[in-house]
């Protein structure tokens, strides 16, 4: 179990805080001095190689406060009563931080994230299941509880049922070829009569599952039918160049984590990365979407498939 324990601590550990709050709905403060509320991230996961149930606790800032990294830290909220039910199960999940970590765990952290443990400004705080008691199944629901700070937080997610990706091939790059870059190309069947959500992470070589530029979608266009779509790498590009854009370089390993969400999960992706996709001197403060009675931010249920791949070097 220890070993079991110190694998998730050292993912869990790498996780940002959410730190933007903003949908398609133009929002307008009330007021700049309005009261902090409690911002809610966590997840519970089913499938193939599910990390346990956890959840980041913070209190939001004023719109226009600008942040350093004392005041980040001092986000976190701490003590915290945090429970995940299901089926008659309640299971309360106890907080972890860095600084609480020993000398080899914290190295270990560090080797992963590529960051100076010494010189990490951020005490980084999670609540989680180390113990394996809340076990994520498909089509079950998970009831979150929070007691912080004087307040009470309420949520409920659903694991819905995988619809696991068919195949997947890499394809030369479109328009001009690029013999060192190629595409990625999947194939999901979208069950009939239903609406589904998907949600997707790459991981390249050693690096993390990043969701990238646009991570959620739904089965609006393609219910009931095959669809071939492409994903994008997650890295940056040399100045946002177009045409290399989403490509992958052909030799590196990757994992594509495919999962499916329930309907409030995708409402709050999709407007945040809509807020955050949507920048510049013209746009607007818009809401973002939430399931937390009480607070903000999102408890979210992920069925989950990995698929891995080298991609060929030619």
């Amino acid at each position: 179990m220890a070993r079991r324990s110190n694998k998730w601590i050292i993912w869990l550990i790498g996780l940002v805080v959410i730190s933007g709050m903003g949908c398609e709905e133009e929002y307008i403060p009330d007021t700049i001095d309005s009261p902090t509320k409690l911002v809610v991230e966590g997840y519970v996961e089913a499938g193939d190689q599910p990390m346990p149930a956890y959840v980041i606790l913070t209190r939001s800032r004023s719109f226009f406060q600008k942040l350093n990294p004392g005041d980040l830290e001092g986000s976190y909220v701490h003590n915290a009563l945090v429970q995940v039910s299901y089926d008659g199960i309640t299971a309360t999940l106890p907080e972890i931080c860095l600084n609480e970590l020993d000398t080899t765990l914290r190295e270990v952290v560090a080797r992963e994230f590529g960051f100076d443990p010494d010189s990490l400004q951020i005490n980084i705080c999670v609540y989680v299941d180390l113990s394996g008691q809340v076990v994520g199944q498909f089509g079950k629901q998970y009831q979150l509880h929070v007691e912080a700070e004087g307040e009470v937080l309420e949520a409920t997610t659903t694991i819905p049922e995988l619809v696991p990706l068919d195949s997947f091939r890499f394809e030369p790059t479109p328009g001009t070829p690029i013999d060192s870059l190629a595409q990625l190309i999947a194939t999901v069947s979208d069950p009939a009569d239903e609406t589904n959500y998907y949600r997707q992470f790459i991981r390249i070589n050693d690096g993390i599952y990043d969701p990238g530029f646009a991570s959620v979608s739904d089965d609006a266009l393609f219910n009931g039918k095959s669809l071939d779509f492409r994903i994008n790498s997650p890295e940056d590009t040399p100045d946002d160049d177009p045409e290399v854009f989403g490509l992958f370089h052909r030799g590196d390993t990757i994992s594509i984590k495919w999962t499916n969400i329930d309907a409030e999960h995708f409402k709050f992706w999709n407007t945040f990365e809509s807020s955050r996709n949507s920048g510049g001197p013209f746009s607007s403060y818009v809401r973002v979407s939430t399931n937390i009675q009480g607070g903000l931010g999102v408890w979210g249920g992920y069925a989950v498939a990995y698929y891995d791949a080298i991609v060929p070097e030619k």
